[in-house]
């Protein structure tokens, strides 16, 4: 989710494997939309990871 609301997920920066990762993508957002928890840890792509959050 955005760090200034929970109703924003981003999901972009796949850069030349977008459609590769389309399908992974589409379930780690549908999973954040519906308030569960994603398959696997994806604390390493939280932005907040570069402001000490």
């Amino acid at each position: 989710p955005s760090p200034t609301s929970d109703r924003i997920i981003h999901a972009f920066g796949h850069q030349h494997i977008g459609l590769t990762l389309g399908g992974i993508t589409g379930r780690i957002v549908a999973d954040l939309a519906e308030g569960r928890a994603p398959n696997f840890d994806i604390s390493a792509f939280d932005p907040g990871r570069f402001n000490g959050r």
